[in-house]
């Protein structure tokens, strides 16, 4: 037993003679012998009866050492003495060896006695009540067994290891009020109870722990038995340092043996030792626009940032910020970091700005308001009133605020040419009017409207106001076509119409646009070609006139700008139309035609060219003229650039005479 200290058996010895003198005095016997006086386990509890034989936690991962006295009839020479030391759980019928046999040669030797036995740390892995006992066989083969001795094994923590009841505040003023410095100065601390829980023994203490929310707790703050009220004093220490608001209070249980439970529930008070927050102002809405009303576009524009408040004085990192929207029973939750920020909140469409609108169909005014969180305490801001206008008209959008509405019914484009189809312009509707056919929308209201656009919604080409008529009935736009034809073009034009208040305040909504081919009907536009020679004639417009003829040929400069919708390879298409009036209505000479095959390079940085002859391309326009000059690629769908520039061929002396200046430009000529 070289591992057993000499404090260690000098305390076992000590309690093996208490044991083996009560047992001589107590005359104990079995079938007439004198027992054995029982093994001595450990005294851990320094004599105490209410814990004799309870095995302290740490003990419990341990070897345990047992002391066994001389027995009184022990071998004498040449006799052999044969010691077995027992165990077993308690009620068991079998007792079990707790280590092999001693055989010890008579006569026995007094100092080996008190005998230390080990009991392996094995045979108490699991927790009850054990006992212990040893048997000696003498020489002539009886054996007499010992008085037994109990041991506990405890394993299980108070409350029957279930997390037990939040403790309580017995002060009301703790409840009500919260924790201040001058309440901690007053009373020295706090005081809270222990609710009665399961299996509550003798020697029962508890840890207490104070945190912050949202953290949590490390080292106890308290450690230590309860008084006979079940009351236990917080000390004024254990809450410096701690951020003002709310703070929770937990503790756990210890039992004797040192079995720790879990942690209980909290308790919640607010502590306020900082000064209150103070003065807070109104919030304020900034998105809302110039008409002073929160509407649809308004809330489009981000609701990540509808609210703000400013900073206020006394705030404190950890504060809540709580807004009230109207009569919206979702409320928007922010806890301050930076005491020095505005406050900028996110309030959700759906969950707080519609349902405080509700059904209302105008102007609905609005108060929003705030209280500040700290602790068990709020604090209220001053009141905003906020004019909130959501309403459509038309039917339910259930896609809003997106001002896309996909229950409008969508438009059908046609033609008036002679072969009209279904949002297709062809050629030979150019020129003419363009049906826009819709079902009237449900339900419709007095004095609304409905807008027409085409391409985009800078383009309104049509309106219906005050909308009449029965929901499901067709309404037909008819679209002049000067109102489109200088409009975008392509293979998919976006066409559509807004439906709003006839006054045009509040919110509009847009059926899913109608995609329309009118590439054959309206090339898409290139480049307008320019002239980089034009001069200027005396109303300020540009003009071919007898100075921006070069050279002997008076030869005339193009240029066509850079075509991002150009990839190079592409045939163009010019023609060159003269005109002797400046508007281009009166046509003169001969229709100019002339292809170009052009580069990559041509389609993304431009190009220039010449053409000739003076005598066919300037001089038919006479005096005062107009040139026209058109160019349409091969691509499906076509594209074409055009351009209309004032001409003369003429100056005061007769028809223009060869330029002086000479050479020409890159790109030689066009013709």
């Amino acid at each position: 037993m070289s591992g057993t200290s000499t404090k260690t058996l000098n305390i076992l010895a000590n309690a093996l003679a208490r044991s083996v003198n009560k047992q001589k005095r107590d005359k104990k016997t079995r079938a007439g012998v004198l027992a054995l006086a029982a093994p001595v386990p450990p005294d851990w509890w320094n004599g105490d009866t209410n814990f004799a034989g309870l095995v302290p936690r740490e003990d419990q991962e341990k070897d345990m050492t047992i002391l066994i006295a001389k027995w009184d009839n022990s071998a004498l020479d040449n006799e052999i003495d044969t010691l077995l030391f027992q165990w077993r759980p308690l009620n068991s019928g079998n007792w079990q060896p707790a280590q092999n046999a001693i055989s010890l040669p008579g006569p026995l030797d007094p100092s080996q006695f008190p005998m230390p036995l080990t009991l392996n740390k094995s045979n108490f892995a699991t927790e009850g009540t054990f006992e212990l006992r040893y048997q000696v066989t003498i020489d002539v083969g009886t054996t007499t067994d010992s008085d037994t001795a109990t041991f506990i094994i405890d394993k299980t923590p108070p409350n029957n290891n279930q997390s037990p009841t939040a403790p309580t505040f017995p002060d009301p003023i703790v409840v009500s009020d919260g924790i201040t410095q001058e309440y901690l100065t007053t009373n020295g601390g706090v005081l809270i109870e222990i609710p009665i829980y399961q299996d509550q023994r003798l020697g029962d203490s508890l840890q207490i722990y104070v945190h912050n929310a949202g953290t949590s707790p490390t080292n106890p703050i308290y450690e230590g038995e309860m008084d006979g009220n079940r009351q236990i004093k917080i000390p004024s220490a254990a809450f410096a340092g701690l951020r003002d608001g709310l703070i929770y209070v937990s503790y756990r249980l210890v039992d004797k043996v040192g079995n720790l439970g879990g942690g209980s529930n909290n308790a919640t008070a607010g502590l306020f030792i900082e000064p209150l927050p103070d003065v807070l102002a109104a919030p304020t809405v900034p998105i809302i626009k110039g008409d002073n009303v929160l509407n649809l576009d308004d809330v489009l524009l981000g609701t990540s940032s509808l609210v703000e408040i400013e900073p206020y004085k006394n705030a404190l990192e950890g504060d809540t910020v709580v807004l009230t929207w109207g009569t919206a029973t979702h409320k928007v939750r922010h806890v301050v970091s930076d005491v020095l920020d505005k406050i900028v909140l996110n309030v959700g469409y759906e969950n707080t700005l519609a349902p405080a609108y509700g059904a209302a169909t105008g102007v609905l005014p609005t108060t929003v308001s705030y209280v500040v969180e700290r602790g068990n305490k709020t604090f209220p801001s001053d009141t905003a009133t906020i004019d909130v206008d959501f309403f459509v008209p038309g039917p339910e959008n259930p896609d809003r605020p997106d001002p896309i509405n996909v229950n409008l019914p969508r438009v059908k484009v046609r033609g008036t040419g002679a072969n009209p189809e279904d949002d297709v312009l062809n050629e030979d509707d150019a020129g003419l009017p363009v049906e826009v056919t819709v079902d009237l929308y449900a339900p419709i209201g007095p004095d609304e409207e409905m807008i027409l656009y085409w391409a985009a919604v800078e383009n309104d080409v049509g309106t219906f106001s005050p909308v009449q008529g029965t929901p499901g009935d067709p309404y037909t736009f008819t679209v002049p076509w000067d109102r489109i034809k200088d409009l975008p073009s392509g293979i998919a034009v976006p066409v559509f119409y807004t439906v709003g208040r006839a006054d045009g305040t509040g919110n509009v909504e847009s059926c899913v646009p109608t995609l329309v081919d009118v590439s054959a009907a309206l090339p898409i536009k290139l480049s307008e070609p320019e002239f980089p020679d034009a001069g200027v004639a005396s109303d300020g417009s540009l003009i071919l006139n007898c100075t921006s003829f070069i050279g002997p040929d008076q030869l005339v400069n193009v240029r066509i700008p850079p075509n991002t919708l150009l990839k190079g390879g592409e045939t163009l298409s010019f023609e060159w139309q003269c005109y002797t009036d400046k508007l281009g209505q009166s046509p003169a000479g001969t229709l100019q035609e002339f292809d170009k095959l052009i580069t990559a390079d041509q389609a993304a940085n431009g190009f220039e060219f010449t053409v000739r002859p003076f005598a066919d391309y300037i001089v038919p326009v006479g005096r005062n003229g107009s040139v026209t000059l058109k160019y349409v690629s091969d691509t499906t769908p076509p594209m074409q650039g055009e351009v209309l520039i004032r001409a003369a061929a003429q100056d005061a002396a007769g028809v223009c005479t060869p330029n002086p200046r000479v050479g020409l430009r890159s790109g030689g000529c066009g013709c």
